[in-house]
């Protein structure tokens, strides 16, 4: 009897461990809510749909550079890099055996090809020095480049034939309907093969649909708004939540009259009640703040406030705006809402309207952005956030220390252009299958090391 008892003991060990262990295979369902707009990395994309995009191109092309939890650089598909005392040189090193999912061989020369459009933007000029080194050479002193380097914008794509691209990344693509997306794991992954065989991309799924989906067993991976975040976890589902990295920010459209009064755009920043969007609308997902960059990044968010206007000059007739948000988010409409509400107890009337943001723009006086905050680097963080503002560069210079950081930010909130108003998490609920997410503090889709492990009525 002793015998059978530790024989059935170490079959129900071994069925565990056999049950946890990774295993290659299956197709992975996500669901998003955004649509995919475009995959070059180049693109720039407006709204809520940049996310979903970047996330997608994640998966298919790769950078030189790569930032840890730390923000400190890593090497990628550079393995070293080197500069001159001046920092207006460069010098990186290519991976060698790396191939594009075309079966090209990434080397100096195609490198610097895709790099030359974001690197012109710096002042920088990418080129080939043999065969496996890229070599940068910028006009002024660039000691932050392998920060830059990290950015989405600067992955290796190799264009190829009718304009379609190829990358070095984990999966590839082999279909796309505008609705539904299909990749397929790239086996020479210079990496090591990722254990899923695919991925299914539904696109432009509602959030409610996106729950019942998750709830019926059809999505393995779903988008949560932060309100049904709480809820989630209370009712015992997986949820899991990046740093706040996306900015909810109300921003100005100043070739419109009413917009151009800074006295106006201030009496609005002062009337918005963020603690009620904090709490009530956003059910404590994430922060509610003044500032670009998150508490957590910069360590000083908590003293921006916005400026206490002068007595509100007698206006005759006053001001009305036009709040656009994007008429797809339903979190955006209620914030938009409720900072109507707020406004126009300080006697600006404002009236929201649903827009296509992401394809037609807005056209009101102010409308809703969604800002992603595309590096765990503060100071590279704060001058992609600029850059999305098309801000005046000369205004916040090169900011390297806190206080140089803190200079520049309040250089880009001084007019009251821009409002922040929270910073959101991306938070997903993951099925019971899906197994060894783990969850990067900047977010995105760490789908390299993920694996499936297969259930009853389940197949991969």
């Amino acid at each position: 009897m002793l015998f059978r008892s530790v024989a059935a003991s170490l079959a129900l060990a071994l069925a565990a461990t056999a049950a946890t262990r990774p295993r290659y295979g299956g197709l992975l369902r996500i669901e998003t809510a955004e649509a995919i707009r475009s995959l070059d990395p180049l693109a720039a994309v407006a709204g809520r749909d940049a996310m979903a995009s970047r996330h997608v191109q994640s998966l298919l092309f790769e950078t030189l550079i790569v930032l840890n939890e730390h923000a400190i650089p890593q090497p990628n598909l550079a393995t070293s890099w080197q500069h001159d005392a001046s920092f207006r040189r460069w010098e990186f090193r290519i991976r060698p055996g790396v191939r594009f999912s075309d079966g090209a061989a990434l080397n100096a020369a195609n490198a610097a090809e895709s790099l030359q459009p974001s690197m012109a933007g710096i002042g920088c000029n990418a080129q080939a020095a043999g065969t496996d080194v890229v070599v940068a050479e910028c006009k002024a002193a660039t000691p932050d480049l392998p920060m830059t380097l990290s950015l989405p914008e600067c992955a290796i794509a190799r264009r190829v034939a009718r304009g379609g691209l190829a990358g070095t990344g984990t999966f590839k693509v082999t279909s796309s309907d505008g609705k539904r997306m299909a990749l397929a794991a790239n086996d020479d992954y210079w990496g090591g093969r990722p254990y899923l065989d695919g991925i299914e991309i539904q696109l432009e799924r509602p959030i409610q649909q996106q729950m019942l989906d998750l709830q019926l067993g059809n999505a393995d991976v779903i988008e949560i708004a932060p309100e049904q975040a709480l809820r989630m976890q209370q009712e015992g589902r997986r949820v899991i939540s990046s740093a706040p990295m996306e900015l909810l920010a109300l921003r100005f459209n100043l070739s419109r009259p009413a917009a151009q009064d800074e006295q106006v755009r201030r009496v609005i920043a002062r009337a918005i009640d963020r603690n009620s969007i904090y709490t009530v609308l956003l059910q404590r997902a994430g922060e509610a703040s003044a500032g670009l960059l998150p508490q957590w990044m910069s360590g000083y968010s908590f003293l921006f406030s916005p400026v206490q206007p002068a007595a509100l000059r007698p206006l005759r007739p006053l001001p009305t705006f036009i709040l656009n948000y994007d008429f797809a988010d339903m979190l955006a409409k209620s914030v938009a809402e409720r900072i109507a509400v707020n406004v126009r107890q300080a006697g600006i009337s404002m009236q929201p309207v649903g827009e296509n943001i992401g394809v037609r723009g807005a056209n009101g006086e102010a409308w809703l952005a969604r800002m992603r905050v595309d590096s765990t680097d503060a100071s590279t963080a704060l001058l992609h956030l600029a850059a999305q503002m098309s801000a005046d560069k000369s205004k916040i210079g090169s900011p390297s220390t806190p206080e140089q950081l803190f200079r520049a930010e309040s250089a880009l909130l001084e007019d009251a252009s821009i409002i922040p108003l929270a910073h959101l998490p991306e938070t997903y609920g993951l099925s019971p299958r899906v197994r060894n997410w783990a969850a990067p503090i900047a977010g995105g889709w760490p789908l390299a090391d993920v694996w499936l492990e297969m259930q009853a009525g389940v197949h991969p």
